[in-house]
């Protein structure tokens, strides 16, 4: 009878033991992903810009957001929205003196717990055009960013030819080291010095098919991320694997299609739920040290919400966080599904795969 009763106990100790583990682990889990990147990439000026995205040197300033403004947009994303950091984009739409000032104020209006990271772009969207900014203002920026905006990131968009940006990047890596992010890094690309962290673009596989079950058989769709993130397990730098709102232009016939944001006028909302398959893949397949998170990129969102067809520039993305409202407009469903993403993961829970 005693050692029956002494082998109960035993059982019960293991068990204690197991369920101490499981919840470890469980705990230990769903820390992880309260910490994970939880961003969202947006033009700081809040202005509505050309429907290209790309600038030469050569354009009219556009008008600095009120500070009111900057707030209603900072307690959107932040708390509405469920990002705990912010890429705030600068390619000099507005002068430098009132960027510094826009940059601190948006700095003063998120939670000391939200990141702010500035964000340049160094030329205007293709290998032949200028640089934006020149060396000195690349070295006034970066120090006034490292002083009062972020004194360990700071982020760029450029072309793959590094050797164009070599200065710009030089000076940027003297004051943030490791701290330098690249926010397109294309598929094909590997993160290397100066750059410590990226953001992977992943809009020409989201955006393959129209119905999730193609997607999911298309070699385009879902089986070319998964060789993606095959391929990023295996490289050093720790990137952010992005998320799309805006899908293509599917009016077009296959052979005349271009994969991305080709035609604002006509580019369709995402399919419902592929974000949601996205995050539970990465989440499943991605390595922990490999990626930090996700990002959502709201500059292209907001060049196709802009169009007529869609929303309209008086109620377009910028302009509803401008407002402080919520955006219920053309692409609100994917939106929203990221945004219910990202709140899984700031609770520490999988975000929930709406197939």
């Amino acid at each position: 009878m005693e050692r029956k009763k002494d082998w109960l106990v035993r059982l019960q100790v293991s068990l204690a033991m197991l369920l101490s583990v499981v919840s470890g682990f469980a705990s230990s889990d769903s820390e992880r992903l309260k910490h994970l990147e939880r961003s969202f990439s947006v033009h700081a000026s809040l202005a509505p810009l050309p429907e290209n995205g790309n600038w030469n040197t050569n354009f009219a300033s556009l008008e600095a957001p009120a500070e009111a403004q900057i707030h209603n947009a900072a307690r959107l994303l932040t708390q509405d929205y469920n990002a705990n950091r912010l890429y705030l984009l600068y390619q000099k739409e507005i002068p430098l003196v009132d960027a510094e000032r826009v940059f601190q104020t948006w700095r003063e209006a998120c939670p000391s717990e939200i990141e702010i990271v500035p964000a340049l772009m160094l030329n205007g969207g293709t290998t032949n055009q200028s640089e934006l900014f020149s060396p000195l203002e690349i070295r006034r920026l970066s120090e006034f960013f490292k002083q009062q905006v972020n004194p360990k990131h700071i982020a760029v968009l450029c072309s793959s030819q590094m050797r164009s940006h070599e200065l710009a990047l030089k000076i940027l890596s003297a004051n943030f080291g490791t701290g330098l992010v690249r926010l397109d890094l294309q598929p094909d690309e590997t993160a290397k010095a100066p750059f410590g962290g990226a953001i992977a673009q992943t809009a020409s596989a989201l955006c393959s098919a129209e119905s999730n079950e193609k997607w999911q058989q298309d070699i385009s769709g879902l089986e070319r991320l998964h060789k993606w993130i095959e391929a990023r397990n295996g490289q050093s730098t720790p990137i952010a694997w992005s998320l799309a709102v805006v899908g293509c232009d599917h009016s077009k016939s296959q052979g005349d299609a271009v994969l991305g944001h080709n035609d604002a006028e006509r580019n369709a909302p995402i399919a419902s739920g592929r974000n949601g398959i996205v995050v539970s893949e990465v989440l499943q397949h991605a390595k922990p040290g490999s990626f930090t998170g996700f990002n959502t990129d709201l500059h292209a969102m907001q060049l196709s919400s802009q169009a007529v067809s869609h929303d309209g520039s008086g109620y377009s993305f910028y302009e509803m966080l401008k407002r402080g409202q919520l955006y219920v407009g053309y692409y609100a469903r994917p939106f929203l599904e990221i945004v219910n993403a990202y709140g899984s993961l700031r609770s520490g829970k999988t975000a929930p795969n709406n197939q």
